[in-house]
């Protein structure tokens, strides 16, 4: 009897020690571990543009050299220079007169052609001398009869005096009126032996082709 007493006792122990363990026992959740998710910084690089070719077609600054005009004249002979003193008694050189388009005209008071050219030169020397124009009238004849023929006919240009005929002997004259059409560089770009008036609508259109070299 003595041994079931000790026997339950030492359950009953055994029982309370079991509950006290199951009380004093912690539970402890399962702790995730963080994930860190590192996101790469993207660069946007926008590509060229393609057309439809798929070729690059972004604009790109041009290496292009541009083309040099061409000379028009480079051909023309070069006019000889000439010194020849005005009936003002103002001394001029052709060299004088780079840059610009001029016309030299060899003529005389007794030369029926040179008189009926002379009005329509005057005309042309107003139209274009303010774009560039300069006309050089060479008088081979006497200084008084040039003056008193210019002093008529109004001559507004230079008239230059060549008397003993040294410059026309340069230039080869052997008729008149010649009339040269000197270029900017002073290249001989059209001469034109006597004179008639259909001659001057041919001339206009060398002076303005001239003045736009």
């Amino acid at each position: 009897m003595r041994r079931i007493i000790y026997l339950g006792f030492l359950l009953f122990l055994f029982s309370c020690s079991s509950k006290e363990e199951s009380k004093n026992k912690v539970i402890t959740p399962v702790q995730e571990k963080d994930t860190v998710v590192v996101h790469k910084e993207r660069k946007d690089t926008l590509p060229a543009e393609k057309d439809i070719e798929g070729k690059d077609s972004t604009v790109k600054p041009s290496t292009a050299v541009k083309e040099k005009k061409e000379d028009p004249g480079k051909d023309r002979p070069v006019m000889l220079d000439f010194t020849l003193t005005a009936l003002d008694g103002t001394p001029y050189s052709l060299s004088q007169f780079k840059g610009k388009v001029v016309i030299i005209d060899f003529w005389a008071t007794w030369c029926g052609p040179c008189r009926a050219g002379i009005p329509h030169l005057i005309e042309l020397y107003n139209k274009y001398h303010s774009k560039g124009l300069f006309i050089i009238g060479v008088g081979l004849d006497d200084t008084s009869r040039l003056r008193q023929f210019v002093s008529e006919v109004g001559i507004n240009y230079p008239t230059l005096i060549d008397q003993d005929k040294r410059v026309a002997g340069m230039y080869g004259i052997r008729a008149i009126p010649t009339t040269f059409f000197v270029d900017k560089k002073g290249r001989m770009a059209k001469r034109y032996l006597g004179f008639s008036a259909n001659m001057v609508p041919e001339m206009e259109e060398l002076i303005q082709n001239l003045l736009k070299e």
